[in-house]
């Protein structure tokens, strides 16, 4: 499967400080993710998702009913959840 790079500009290699793997459940990735730290990746990947993957995250709806968000991670411009709670993610550079 081709990797989808998320954050990907001129400036990339030199700015951050790795590259990142991720996978959000067993099927949906491989992401690459310019970022410093683990967190930043997932931020990222969330705010990303928001506009071009959708069916990463819980709809507004879902999360307003669902009881057992600590399962799940939150992150992003919005506080947005990814709708999967098997996450691996790698440094690659």
């Amino acid at each position: 499967m081709r990797p989808t790079i998320i954050n990907e500009d001129d400036y990339a290699e030199k700015f951050w400080k790795h590259d990142f793997e991720v996978w959000v459940g067993p099927h949906s990735g491989p992401y690459i993710i310019n970022a410093d730290h683990e967190q930043d990746a997932l931020d990222y990947l969330i705010d990303w998702a928001e506009e071009n993957a959708p069916g990463l995250l819980f709809d507004q709806e879902e999360e307003a009913e669902e009881e057992f968000l600590d399962d799940y991670y939150c992150g992003g411009n919005h506080g947005r959840y990814l709708s999967e709670t098997e996450i691996s993610i790698k440094t690659v550079r």
